[in-house]
């Protein structure tokens, strides 16, 4: 039978005992049928998955998925976090090459309720020439884990405190070049005053706290972009 790795957040954690617990999983068996049988024999996570009505997402190896999936590679299993309600609130990982039809993520927050009647866009783009230099190529390294789920957490936050009714984040990974598509993250709401501070947050938010790090390859060389700061690599090597 093939090992799985399963990864469990908040009460699921505390209640398993383990961030993470290496279980063989039968062929046929789906991540719902996996937590049964642990709830069979773990009576706290019984309880907490009945007082969180088994609302739980889910990754595998990264990836959003559901329940009746198939188990593979690496599983996380947490709640949904203290955002609050949100009529759709989503974060995507891009693979390079991936292609995203902004009209339909506009179309999809739009139809949201009826009473939508503003949807902001932010589109990012690989800068041709920064601080004064030709950039040839920009890299996105992120972690699988964790990434996808942080940047749900974010429209979650953001959806909750501006009191929007959608967010969409999506961030784009791999190796980019100048006039790629970087970061897209739209906001629907009832009027333009609610959804304009949403955006411009939550696009701060994805720059300093998503689980997403970014190099800059320039004609002088590769450069580590940190937050706000800019680290040249040459700077941090040990010469001997």
């Amino acid at each position: 039978m093939p090992r799985v790795i399963f990864r469990f957040f908040s009460l699921l954690k505390d209640a398993v005992g383990s961030k993470a617990l290496v279980l063989e999983v039968e062929e046929g068996c789906s991540v719902r049928c996996v937590l049964e049988r642990l709830a069979k024999e773990n009576e706290k996570l019984a309880r907490a998955l009945d007082a969180i009505e088994w609302n739980v997402l889910v990754l595998i190896n990264g990836r959003p998925a559901s329940l009746d999936d198939t188990p593979q590679g690496e599983v996380t299993v947490f709640p949904p976090s203290a955002g609050g309600s949100c009529g759709k609130c989503v974060g995507v990982i891009l693979k390079e090459g991936e292609q995203l039809d902004l009209n339909s993520v506009v179309r999809d927050l739009a139809s949201i309720s009826s009473d939508i009647g503003a949807v902001a866009l932010f589109v990012g783009v690989v800068r041709g020439i920064n601080m004064g230099e030709k950039v040839e190529v920009l890299e996105y390294e992120h972690d699988e884990r964790t990434a996808t789920w942080k940047l749900k957490e974010i429209a979650e936050y953001i959806a909750k405190k501006h009191g929007v009714k959608g967010v969409f984040i999506g961030h784009f990974v791999g190796r980019l070049k100048p006039g790629d598509l970087t970061l897209i993250v739209a906001v629907a709401g009832g009027h333009r005053k609610d959804v304009y501070p949403a955006l411009h947050e939550a696009v701060e938010k994805v720059k300093h706290e998503a689980p997403i790090w970014k190099k800059e390859y320039r004609e002088t060389g590769k450069y580590y972009i940190i937050g706000d700061k800019v680290v040249k690599a040459d700077d941090i090597e040990v010469k001997g």
